[in-house]
Protein backbone atom coordinates (compact mmCIF):
# COMPACT_ATOMS: atom_id res chain seq x y z
CA UNK A 1 0.00 0.00 0.00
CA UNK A 2 2.97 2.63 1.18
CA UNK A 3 4.77 2.04 -2.23
CA UNK A 4 1.20 2.66 -4.17
CA UNK A 5 0.92 6.18 -2.20
CA UNK A 6 4.18 6.50 -2.81
CA UNK A 7 3.68 6.17 -6.52
CA UNK A 8 0.73 8.29 -6.52
CA UNK A 9 2.50 11.39 -4.70
CA UNK A 10 5.38 11.31 -7.23
CA UNK A 11 3.52 10.38 -10.35
CA UNK A 12 1.28 13.65 -9.33
CA UNK A 13 4.49 15.82 -8.21
CA UNK A 14 5.99 15.01 -11.71
CA UNK A 15 2.78 15.83 -13.71
CA UNK A 16 2.62 19.21 -11.97
CA UNK A 17 5.59 20.50 -12.97
CA UNK A 18 6.24 17.67 -16.32
CA UNK A 19 2.81 18.50 -18.35
CA UNK A 20 3.34 21.89 -19.01
CA UNK A 21 6.51 20.76 -20.80
CA UNK A 22 4.77 17.79 -22.62
CA UNK A 23 1.82 20.21 -23.93
CA UNK A 24 4.34 22.14 -25.75
CA UNK A 25 5.81 19.57 -27.03
CA UNK A 26 2.84 18.18 -28.68
CA UNK A 27 1.79 21.79 -29.51
CA UNK A 28 5.49 22.00 -31.69
CA UNK A 29 4.20 19.32 -33.35
CA UNK A 30 2.53 20.54 -36.29
CA UNK A 31 0.77 17.60 -37.36
CA UNK A 32 -0.74 16.60 -34.08
CA UNK A 33 -1.64 20.19 -33.43
CA UNK A 34 -3.55 20.72 -36.51
CA UNK A 35 -5.16 17.16 -36.44
CA UNK A 36 -6.81 18.47 -32.87
CA UNK A 37 -7.18 22.42 -34.17
CA UNK A 38 -9.38 20.69 -36.87
CA UNK A 39 -11.12 17.86 -34.69
CA UNK A 40 -12.24 21.22 -32.52
CA UNK A 41 -12.94 23.96 -35.25
CA UNK A 42 -15.33 20.80 -37.23
CA UNK A 43 -17.13 20.75 -33.14
CA UNK A 44 -17.06 24.29 -32.80
CA UNK A 45 -18.05 25.90 -36.00
CA UNK A 46 -20.59 26.19 -38.16
CA UNK A 47 -20.63 25.01 -42.05
CA UNK A 48 -21.89 28.42 -42.67
CA UNK A 49 -18.94 30.79 -42.94
CA UNK A 50 -21.62 33.56 -42.91
CA UNK A 51 -22.63 32.30 -39.68
CA UNK A 52 -18.95 32.48 -38.27
CA UNK A 53 -19.09 35.73 -39.29
CA UNK A 54 -21.72 36.96 -37.75
CA UNK A 55 -20.62 35.08 -34.45
CA UNK A 56 -17.35 37.27 -34.89
CA UNK A 57 -19.45 40.39 -35.19
CA UNK A 58 -21.73 39.72 -31.94
CA UNK A 59 -21.32 41.88 -28.97
CA UNK A 60 -19.88 40.40 -26.14
CA UNK A 61 -23.12 39.25 -24.10
CA UNK A 62 -24.55 37.39 -27.62
CA UNK A 63 -20.92 35.80 -27.12
CA UNK A 64 -21.38 34.76 -23.60
CA UNK A 65 -24.81 33.45 -24.39
CA UNK A 66 -23.05 31.06 -27.19
CA UNK A 67 -19.97 29.51 -24.86
CA UNK A 68 -22.82 28.86 -22.12
CA UNK A 69 -24.62 27.11 -24.30
CA UNK A 70 -22.01 24.80 -25.12
CA UNK A 71 -21.60 21.02 -24.20
CA UNK A 72 -18.43 21.41 -21.93
CA UNK A 73 -17.15 21.12 -18.73
CA UNK A 74 -18.71 24.00 -16.52
CA UNK A 75 -14.85 25.14 -15.76
CA UNK A 76 -14.03 25.24 -19.28
CA UNK A 77 -16.96 27.35 -19.57
CA UNK A 78 -15.66 30.00 -16.85
CA UNK A 79 -12.35 30.00 -18.75
CA UNK A 80 -13.44 30.75 -22.34
CA UNK A 81 -15.61 33.30 -20.65
CA UNK A 82 -12.49 34.61 -18.65
CA UNK A 83 -9.85 34.63 -21.41
CA UNK A 84 -12.33 35.95 -24.19
CA UNK A 85 -10.53 39.41 -24.31
CA UNK A 86 -7.50 41.34 -26.72
CA UNK A 87 -4.58 40.09 -24.36
CA UNK A 88 -5.80 37.01 -24.95
CA UNK A 89 -6.58 36.79 -28.96
CA UNK A 90 -3.18 38.81 -29.58
CA UNK A 91 -1.30 35.55 -27.43
CA UNK A 92 -3.30 32.83 -29.34
CA UNK A 93 -2.43 34.58 -32.71
CA UNK A 94 -6.38 34.72 -33.65
CA UNK A 95 -8.59 37.80 -34.07
CA UNK A 96 -11.92 36.79 -34.22
CA UNK A 97 -14.12 35.17 -31.80
CA UNK A 98 -14.64 31.51 -33.22
CA UNK A 99 -11.06 31.17 -34.10
CA UNK A 100 -10.08 32.12 -30.42
CA UNK A 101 -12.61 29.57 -28.93
CA UNK A 102 -11.18 26.79 -31.61
CA UNK A 103 -7.63 27.59 -30.34
CA UNK A 104 -8.64 27.77 -26.83
CA UNK A 105 -9.57 24.37 -27.00
CA UNK A 106 -7.30 23.05 -28.71
CA UNK A 107 -4.55 23.82 -26.54
CA UNK A 108 -7.15 22.85 -23.61
CA UNK A 109 -7.66 19.74 -25.00
CA UNK A 110 -3.72 18.97 -25.64
CA UNK A 111 -3.14 20.11 -21.94
CA UNK A 112 -5.53 17.18 -20.52
CA UNK A 113 -4.18 15.08 -22.83
CA UNK A 114 -0.88 15.53 -21.68
CA UNK A 115 -1.87 15.24 -17.69
CA UNK A 116 -3.34 11.94 -18.44
CA UNK A 117 -0.65 10.53 -20.84
CA UNK A 118 2.09 11.63 -18.21
CA UNK A 119 0.72 10.56 -15.47
CA UNK A 120 -0.12 7.48 -16.65
CA UNK A 121 3.30 6.50 -18.18
CA UNK A 122 5.08 7.84 -15.13
CA UNK A 123 2.74 6.11 -12.44
CA UNK A 124 2.48 2.69 -14.13
CA UNK A 125 6.05 2.90 -14.45
CA UNK A 126 6.69 3.46 -11.31
CA UNK A 127 4.25 0.44 -10.31
CA UNK A 128 6.60 -1.72 -12.93
CA UNK A 129 9.82 -0.64 -11.32
CA UNK A 130 8.75 -1.51 -7.13
CA UNK A 131 7.60 -4.98 -8.32
CA UNK A 132 9.88 -6.32 -10.65
CA UNK A 133 12.62 -4.46 -8.50
CA UNK A 134 10.80 -5.07 -5.05
CA UNK A 135 13.22 -2.71 -3.57
CA UNK A 136 11.24 0.53 -2.21
CA UNK A 137 8.96 -1.94 -0.47
CA UNK A 138 11.97 -3.21 1.87
CA UNK A 139 13.44 -0.23 2.88
CA UNK A 140 12.82 -0.20 6.85
CA UNK A 141 10.88 3.20 6.73
CA UNK A 142 8.80 1.92 4.04
CA UNK A 143 8.30 -1.48 5.48
CA UNK A 144 7.65 0.33 8.71
CA UNK A 145 4.50 2.33 7.21
CA UNK A 146 3.50 -0.93 5.37
CA UNK A 147 2.93 -2.56 8.41
CA UNK A 148 1.98 0.72 10.98
CA UNK A 149 -0.52 2.49 8.35
CA UNK A 150 -1.36 -0.01 5.62
CA UNK A 151 -5.03 1.11 6.00
CA UNK A 152 -4.52 4.60 6.29
CA UNK A 153 -2.79 4.87 2.40
CA UNK A 154 -4.85 2.08 1.59
CA UNK A 155 -8.12 4.86 2.17
CA UNK A 156 -5.82 7.55 0.59
CA UNK A 157 -4.91 5.48 -3.03
CA UNK A 158 -8.47 4.86 -2.64
CA UNK A 159 -9.00 8.15 -2.79
CA UNK A 160 -6.60 9.23 -5.40
CA UNK A 161 -8.39 6.54 -7.86
CA UNK A 162 -11.72 8.22 -6.91
CA UNK A 163 -10.82 12.07 -7.88
CA UNK A 164 -9.28 10.32 -11.16
CA UNK A 165 -13.18 8.91 -12.09
CA UNK A 166 -14.01 12.31 -11.42
CA UNK A 167 -12.06 14.04 -13.53
CA UNK A 168 -13.63 11.80 -16.19
CA UNK A 169 -16.96 12.33 -15.46
CA UNK A 170 -16.11 16.26 -15.21
CA UNK A 171 -14.49 16.19 -18.82
CA UNK A 172 -17.51 14.13 -20.33
CA UNK A 173 -19.99 16.31 -18.29
CA UNK A 174 -21.76 17.71 -21.01
CA UNK A 175 -22.78 14.56 -22.43
CA UNK A 176 -25.87 11.94 -21.25
CA UNK A 177 -23.50 9.34 -19.69
CA UNK A 178 -21.71 12.46 -17.56
CA UNK A 179 -24.69 13.97 -16.54
CA UNK A 180 -25.88 10.94 -15.54
CA UNK A 181 -22.80 10.19 -13.09
CA UNK A 182 -23.08 14.00 -11.92
CA UNK A 183 -26.38 13.23 -10.40
CA UNK A 184 -25.42 10.06 -8.92
CA UNK A 185 -22.55 12.00 -7.24
CA UNK A 186 -24.92 14.85 -6.10
CA UNK A 187 -27.17 12.42 -4.54
CA UNK A 188 -24.46 11.24 -2.16
CA UNK A 189 -22.81 13.70 0.45
CA UNK A 190 -19.30 11.84 0.74
CA UNK A 191 -19.02 11.98 -3.00
CA UNK A 192 -19.99 15.01 -3.34
CA UNK A 193 -17.58 16.65 -0.67
CA UNK A 194 -15.09 14.51 -2.49
CA UNK A 195 -15.90 16.06 -6.12
CA UNK A 196 -15.60 19.71 -4.59
CA UNK A 197 -12.89 18.68 -2.89
CA UNK A 198 -10.77 17.52 -6.05
CA UNK A 199 -7.17 17.92 -5.53
CA UNK A 200 -6.14 16.44 -8.97
CA UNK A 201 -9.32 18.25 -10.37
CA UNK A 202 -7.26 21.64 -9.23
CA UNK A 203 -3.84 20.76 -10.67
CA UNK A 204 -5.64 19.02 -13.81
CA UNK A 205 -7.59 23.10 -14.07
CA UNK A 206 -3.98 24.49 -13.71
CA UNK A 207 -2.28 22.67 -16.50
CA UNK A 208 -5.12 23.59 -18.47
CA UNK A 209 -5.33 26.76 -18.34
CA UNK A 210 -1.77 27.09 -19.16
CA UNK A 211 -2.67 27.87 -22.70
CA UNK A 212 0.20 29.89 -24.13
Amino acid sequence: MAVSAVSLVLSLGVVHFGAPSVANLLRSNEVVYQAVEDSVTKFIQKDDEAENEAVDAAPPSVQRSIIEEMELPEQLKDALLENNNSEVYEALGVSSFTHYVSRYLANSLINIISFFLLFAAVFGGLRVLSVSLNVVSRLPIISGLNRLAGAVLGGAEGIFFVWIAALLITLFSATAIGELFLNQIESNIWLTWLYDHNMLGSILMGVVKRII
